[in-house]
């Protein structure tokens, strides 16, 4: 579900970096996704869902241009979004 959306997102913008977080099942999941543009100045996606998840107790990682990730604490979904925000906006301003 999340990665449909991403794409979704990544095939309407020409330039984007898409961080998505859920409660599935009790348990967070994280996608994060870079458009081309992105990866090539440096983006990694990878790297990003990796810190995600650990705000949330848990790990993962992937491409540069997509990554998942899985944690234990669902109570801390919206913190591991804000670090998504502030590693997803220190990566486009670099």
């Amino acid at each position: 579900m999340l990665r449909d959306i991403a794409d979704r997102v990544r095939g309407r913008l020409k330039s984007a970096l898409v961080i998505l977080g859920a409660d599935i099942e009790g348990r967070p999941a994280f996608l994060a996704a870079a458009t081309p543009d992105l990866v090539a100045r440096g983006v990694h996606a990878g790297t990003i869902i990796r810190a995600v998840a650990q705000a949330a107790g848990g790990g993962g990682g992937g491409r540069p241009d997509l990554a998942q990730a899985g944690a234990k604490d669902r109570a801390r979904i919206d913190a591991a979004l804000a670090e998504g925000e502030r590693l997803g906006m220190e990566a486009l301003s670099g």
